[in-house]
């Protein structure tokens, strides 16, 4: 049975998962409908045999000090590292790393913006942070 209410504008649905998704428990994705607002996140992952010397810690504290920063700097955006959930789902064989800006300065209009944000960060980077910042993904 599914429960309806509203909030807001929007209309949330809660359904149990086994009746949801009745033959497959193992992968679930999160929808970042277009057009709607969206938080910065980074899905950020990396082969471990192929980047042997690769310190993906250093790389994500990086990214959040880059990130921060340029939200300081294009808009004003107070965002503290208190606000950027950081989730390791890191394996024997690969890096990973969910990284969403949890705060209200770091949520744009919609994901296509918050592409442009990322997009801009990339060109601006120096050749040292983007050497910090690149990784060999596995078969590549």
């Amino acid at each position: 049975m599914a429960l309806l209410w509203p909030h807001a504008i929007r209309y949330r649905y809660m359904i149990s998962l086994r009746l949801f998704f009745p033959f497959c428990f193992r992968h679930f994705y999160e929808v970042i409908p277009q057009g709607e607002p969206c938080k910065l996140y980074f899905d950020l992952e990396f082969s471990l045999a192929e980047n042997r010397h690769a310190d993906g810690e250093a790389a994500v504290r990086l990214l959040v000090a880059l990130v921060l920063d340029k939200l300081r700097d294009d808009f004003g955006a107070t965002v503290e590292t208190g606000d950027v959930v950081d989730l390791d789902s890191s394996s024997a064989d690969k890096f990973s790393r969910h990284v969403v800006l949890n705060s209200s300065g770091a949520t744009f209009g919609d994901n296509r913006q918050a592409g442009a944000f990322v997009r801009d960060l990339c060109a601006g980077l120096s050749p040292g942070e983007r050497d910090k910042l690149s990784f060999l993904k596995e078969g590549r």
